[in-house]
């Protein structure tokens, strides 16, 4: 009896997971707006129709994604064998989960040529809205002497 129940429960738990998955998919966030799309009758049923609509606060990034570059930094010893690795951490501004990429760059300071060095591109983890998430990668060849700079540029979304 003890084997059915757990299977009863995982399914439950499945069926649950499934359900909230769609409902994000469609837009719907939060219980009041699934119950309304529930209720037959309800005049506010439905998920949003506009992209405001699930916002509740003003965003310029509204119903997107929008990642911001809260601060880079070398990961580790840079050398030329063993490449530079370098990581950021990034703030998605947006009022939507979702991922994007980073393209890190090395450039020699201005005093030094300011040519660039090296890339290197890495994807940046999904993150909910105000979420903090950290993406880093590894620049080779690195033969590079003198003083360098790191920059990171995000490839947002686009809608």
């Amino acid at each position: 009896m003890g084997d059915a129940a757990d299977a009863d429960r995982r399914w439950v738990a499945g069926t649950v997971t499934a359900a909230l998955a769609l409902g994000a998919f469609f837009g719907i966030q939060n219980f009041t707006q699934l119950k309304a799309l529930l209720t037959p009758g309800s005049s506010t049923g439905g998920a949003p129709t506009s992209a405001t609509a699930s916002c509740s606060h003003f965003s310029p990034y509204c119903n997107r994604v929008h990642f911001v570059v809260s601060g880079t930094q070398f990961a580790g010893r840079c050398s030329d064998l063993s490449g530079c690795p370098v990581s950021g951490t990034f703030t998605n501004m947006g009022t939507r989960a979702g991922q994007a990429s980073v393209i890190f760059t090395l450039n020699r300071d201005e005093n030094s040529g300011g040519e660039r060095v090296g890339s290197c591109s890495a994807p940046i983890p999904v993150a909910i809205e105000n979420g903090v998430v950290t993406a880093g990668c590894t620049i080779y060849p690195l033969a590079s002497s003198g003083r360098i700079t790191l920059t990171a540029l995000i490839d947002n979304p686009i809608y």
